[in-house]
């Protein structure tokens, strides 16, 4: 389990427009804030993909897709 401190430094690299390599099941996943465009072509350029392609929006809360969700 995270410490109280991790979260809270995950938390403020995030905010700063970094990225956190996150264990999923099988393997590491990078994340960053999506809504920040800086951080997402740093992602980008880590994972040598074009940031035309996208990339996968992931969430625990379905309410923060509502932006996206069709009429």
């Amino acid at each position: 389990m995270a410490s109280l401190w991790r979260i809270k430094e995950a938390a403020a690299s995030i905010e700063a427009g970094g990225v956190l390599a996150c264990p999923a099941e099988a393997v590491w996943g990078l994340s960053c804030d999506p809504w920040n465009l800086s951080a997402v072509a740093f992602l980008c350029g880590m994972k040598q993909r074009a940031l035309s392609k996208g990339v996968i929006v992931a969430s625990g809360d379905v309410s923060h897709f509502g932006p996206f969700s069709m009429p």
